[in-house]
């Protein structure tokens, strides 16, 4: 089957993927900055928001919201206007 490279030298250090509702997909960069795709498109990502860590783990919620697994940060959800909130900073 074919295969598209998305965003081939924009950035580096993706660890994960994520895909929201509407299709597109978002990747982490080692330098805390997530990119964002169009859905249904091989077009240029677009910056959505930047965590000042380093983003590994990626998942939408139910709602879209982007939760992310920060090695530095810790456990965020960022909304789609790309509003950072921080839900744990240590695990037990």
């Amino acid at each position: 089957s074919k295969v598209t490279r998305l965003g081939q030298g924009a950035f580096s250090g993706a660890e994960d993927v994520a895909v929201d509702s509407q299709g597109r997909i978002y990747a982490g960069a080692i330098d805390g900055k997530i990119f964002r795709f169009p859905a249904g498109s091989a077009g240029q990502p677009e910056f959505f928001a930047n965590t000042g860590g380093r983003p590994l783990g990626l998942k939408c919620d139910k709602s879209d919201n982007l939760i992310v697994a920060d090695c530095k940060k810790g456990l965020l959800s960022i909304a789609q206007n790309g509003t950072i909130t921080t839900l744990s900073t240590e695990a037990n």
